[in-house]
């Protein structure tokens, strides 16, 4: 197992290509079993939630706890069924996802995941959601 690397996390998303919602958290990279956690907290209108984003291989999953609790997974070609709960209740989500890709900088020391999928929630189609994510490792970073 690899040490735990202090990253800071820039995450970017939009739907439909319309709405883009940009924000910055800090966390953290492990490596272990073949795999890369990236780990962060956010803070909600309704509560903190904790993230576990696992890359291994083709497959990302997703695990968020706290005020919103979801286990989604990730994988080009295939529909994902969850359920996710919170303040609003439960919600059945269901995610087809389109593109799936994972780079690793060793030299930038930058992690980036970049994904497109399509959402459903409660049975409603909400559209195409694609997702960037890029953690820096915080000794890489330029303050």
């Amino acid at each position: 197992m690899e040490a735990v690397k202090q990253t800071r996390i820039v995450m970017k998303s939009s739907v439909n290509q319309v709405e883009v919602y940009e924000t910055t958290v800090y966390g953290t990279v492990t490596k272990k079993d073949g795999s890369i956690y990236i780990r962060y907290k956010e803070q909600m209108p309704f509560g903190e939630v904790s993230n576990t984003v696992k890359y291994k291989g083709e497959e990302v999953i997703v695990l968020r706890s706290g005020a919103v609790q979801v286990r989604q997974v990730f994988k080009v070609g295939e529909t994902n069924e969850s359920i996710i709960t919170g303040a609003t209740g439960a919600m059945n989500m269901v995610v087809n996802t389109k593109m799936l890709q994972f780079d690793v900088d060793i030299e930038a020391r930058t992690y980036t995941l970049d994904m497109k999928y399509h959402l459903t929630l409660q049975y409603e189609s909400i559209g195409d959601v694609h997702i960037s994510l890029t953690a820096i490792e915080a000794d890489g970073v330029d303050d």
